[in-house]
This record gives C-alpha cells, sequence and structure tokens, in this order.
C-alpha cells in the first residue's frame, strides 16, 4: 500500500493524523478531536517561541492497548483523554509507550524550532515520550525522541536525547525519498512498543540513510557508464584564448 499524503490537503488534522499513523501501522486512540490550548499545556515550557501553533490535538498513546487492537483486528474501547495523558506523562514508571500530539503551525518552522517544540514536550511529559506530526502551508514534519533512561535512579522520567525529524514532506508533490521512508516506517511487523521503536530508529538512522543513498548514486553511476554517452568537457574544434 503506498502511503497517501494527499490526506492532509482534504481533512482536518486531528482525523488526516488518525489516518496517517493508521497507514503505518497503528490506530491511535484519543477520546478528543476538539483543539487544545498549547499554553495550558506546556506551562512552564512555553515560550513565546511557540507562538507559531495554531491547532494542538491530543491524538492518542501508543501502547500495548493499540498492539492488542491492531493484531487482533477487534476495535477497541480503550480511549484516552488528555488527562489520562498528563497523569501518564507526569507519573508514569517505565511506561513503554508512545505519546503523540498533532499541531498545526502558522509558519514554516525552522529546524531549531522544530527542535525546540519537541524538547518542550517531552520535557513537560517527561515519563513518556511524546512524539509530534507538525502541519504547515502545505508540508508536515514527524517528529519522534530518541529518549535514554536515566542511569541514576533517582532522578525520574527519561532523558530527552535526539531529536529525529522526517522534515518537509510535501503533501502536493512528495519527494520520492519521502515516500519511501514513510513505507519503511510501514513495513514493520512489531508486536509492542519497544520493537516498534527499534523498528523506526533503524529506518530513520542517517547512517543507513545516507548509507542507502550513496549506494543509490554509486549503482546510477555504473550504470550511466555502460549506458550513456557524455559530451567532453569542451569542444575541440573551438579555439579559446
Amino acid at each position: 500500500m503506498n502511503i497517501d499524503i494527499s490526506i492532509f490537503n482534504n481533512q482536518e488534522l486531528f482525523t488526516a493524523a488518525n489516518n496517517f499513523f493508521l497507514q503505518l501501522g497503528i490506530t491511535l486512540n484519543s477520546n478528543t478531536a476538539m483543539p487544545l490550548p498549547a499554553k495550558e499545556l506546556l506551562a512552564e515550557k512555553y515560550c513565546g517561541e511557540f507562538n507559531c501553533i495554531e491547532k494542538l490535538y491530543f491524538a492518542g498513546i501508543v501502547d500495548k492497548n493499540v498492539f492488542e487492537t491492531t493484531l487482533s483486528d477487534k476495535k477497541s474501547d480503550k480511549k484516552y483523554t488528555i488527562d489520562d495523558a498528563k497523569s501518564i506523562g507526569s507519573n508514569a514508571k517505565n511506561y513503554e509507550g508512545l505519546m503523540i500530539f498533532a499541531i498545526q503551525l502558522n509558519r514554516h518552522p525552522a529546524r531549531t524550532q522544530i527542535a525546540n517544540l519537541s524538547r518542550a514536550f517531552n520535557m513537560k511529559l517527561k515519563a513518556v515520550p511524546t512524539a509530534l506530526l507538525l502541519k504547515y502551508d502545505n508540508f508536515i514534519s514527524l517528529v519522534l525522541p530518541e529518549r535514554f533512561l536515566y542511569k541514576q535512579e533517582w532522578r525520574e522520567g527519561k532523558k530527552v536525547g535526539k531529536v529525529i525529524i522526517l522534515r518537509d514532506i510535501n503533501t502536493d508533490n512528495p519527494h520520492t525519498g519521502h515516500l519511501r521512508i514513510l513505507q519503511d516506517l510501514a513495513n514493520h511487523n512489531a508486536m509492542n512498543y519497544n520493537e516498534l521503536h527499534e523498528a523506526w530508529l533503524k529506518v530513520l538512522d542517517v547512517n543507513i540513510l545516507n548509507k542507502q543513498f550513496f549506494q543509490e548514486i554509486s549503482n546510477w553511476y555504473f550504470w550511466a557508464i555502460e549506458n550513456v554517452q557524455f559530451p567532453d568537457d569542451k569542444d575541440k574544434n573551438i579555439e579559446t584564448r
């Protein structure tokens, strides 16, 4: 199945986000499609840089309930409220899951701004990794945190590590590279969140992506030298002075 990005052009963001993750093999489970106040959710982590947030939606939590639903093909009655998300994000111990928010921005963000936004959510909801799906103009970005447990047992939550950004996916005319990565994200056989986390990190590993890119360039080059005739650097019949 090809990933359909055009849904973000003709569906409300909450609905489009649910359908997008469904294509990635994830059934989300928020009980509210209403936008939330970003200042209230982020509280002390909110700053003027985040005035670019136009609408904020709680999309759901990827946890064992999601995989039980997906694997059994049975509709689950388990729905999470934003209060559930706040409670889990603040108090959970060793929670195996991923919280997801969909955000409509009123302008095209810089990479630094995306990273700061991700870190703010992950520091506020420190007990559970938090992913962001950003929509702006005719682009989306998928933002995933690479979270690590604190080594000191007395510290709460998880350390905010690297921020992985699949950035500026054009919803009108997506690049084939973006579509291939999304398709790879969808081609997982995860039975639980930890397996999904491992599979997605492998797909989004920068070193692996670079290796694939240069391998494709190499394959094209060796095909080209056998099948394409290139002109000389300059026309030898023209005198130059």
